[in-house]
């Protein structure tokens, strides 16, 4: 997916992947995710794109699934909202040559590890990327993406809630925390 690969070419992290479990890390941040319910993680599509995870509807694979999940965690020299505004700006930016797009603010998310999210949607957008949700939530230099693509309508509004579901399943972990998960 021609965003994905933007993407991966400005973002550098490195992933942990165990059984049911993503970490999503760089030097200042780490997040735990996990795939909703029904969904599983595509971990050779992920290692082939560069990113933590990549999660697809289970019985399908990257290319046959109707939408897909993927986090980032890409860095910037911004804080907070800053950070924030910073990649809306960036994904808005990608999807210029569209002349249909629509970019919806929706209400944020408050996760139950208190991690507040910013919602966007980007309707209408260029192939591969026509309908996507992301969230965006500031870490430490780092701005933690979060996406669900979905190349027609129809399945995005059948798979969007998917993605609030994603969102308040993520943890962040302490540096501790992520030494227990590289010693696993």
């Amino acid at each position: 997916m021609k965003r994905l690969i933007l993407f991966i070419q400005i973002t550098v992290f490195t992933s942990i992947l165990h059984a049911g479990d993503n970490i999503c890390f760089d030097e200042n941040n780490a997040f735990l995710t996990q795939a909703p319910v029904g969904w599983v993680a595509d971990t050779a599509k992920a290692k082939e794109l560069g990113l933590c995870a990549v999660y697809v509807v289970k019985g399908k694979d990257f290319d046959s699934s109707p939408a897909i999940i993927y986090p980032r965690l890409g860095g910037t020299a911004n804080e907070g909202k800053a950070a924030v505004e910073e990649f809306i700006l960036e994904s808005t930016a990608l999807l210029k040559d569209s002349k249909t797009l629509k970019v919806l603010t929706k209400p944020a998310i408050k996760n139950k590890s208190g991690l507040k999210f910013e919602i966007r949607h980007f309707l209408n957008g260029p192939p591969p990327n026509d309908f996507e949700a992301i969230a965006y939530h500031a870490g430490k230099k780092a701005v933690l993406v979060l996406v669900l693509s979905t190349r027609s309508e129809k399945a995005f509004d059948s798979h969007r809630m998917k993605l609030a579901e994603f969102v308040k399943t993520i943890k962040p972990l302490s540096q501790k925390e992520l030494e227990k998960y590289k010693n696993k």
